[in-house]
């Protein structure tokens, strides 16, 4: 396929396929377009019929633009702050210490975090606090990397 397509666009030798993923949800497989091991848009294939999903894939002008640092929007070009990066992380589920976790994700990768902190000492499990101001300073680092990894959001 990738010959295929990437020919058929013109952007054979520009571009190359990152490793795919499942989306079950919705039977198709999402396969990361890469400029300079970088994700810029993406390929939608039906997991049933293996055919690619052209409305749902990222057009030629949007790769194009992208390789080529050109905004597609309008023709005043945009601050590079305001334009929001591409997280390359989907649907994923972590578990475990919500500081090592965080520490070890990158910035502005995460789109939405949920989370439920544990109340100080309201249980059992919870005593590993020494005292409030340890149990604090933990909720700290944890917001503060929470607000690290999180990408920008805009409204329009």
């Amino acid at each position: 396929m990738e010959g295929v397509y990437l020919r058929s666009i013109r952007l054979d030798g520009v571009i190359s396929f990152g490793l795919p993923e499942i989306d079950d949800r919705y039977h198709i497989w999402r396969v990361p377009f890469l400029h300079q091991n970088s994700p810029i848009g993406e390929a939608v294939i039906d997991a049933v019929t293996s055919l690619l999903i052209e409305t749902k894939t990222t057009k030629k002008k949007i790769l194009e633009d992208r390789i080529l640092g050109r905004s597609n929007d309008s023709p005043i070009r945009k601050k590079t702050c305001d334009i929001p990066k591409i997280s390359n992380i989907r649907n994923s589920v972590g578990y475990g210490d919500s500081e090592i976790l965080l520490q070890k994700t990158p910035s502005e990768s995460i789109d939405l975090i949920f989370t439920s902190p544990p109340y100080y000492n309201a249980r059992v499990e919870y005593a590993d606090y020494t005292d409030y101001d340890n149990y604090l300073n933990k909720m700290r680092k944890i917001i503060n990397q929470c607000h690290r990894v999180l990408t920008v959001s805009y409204s329009t």
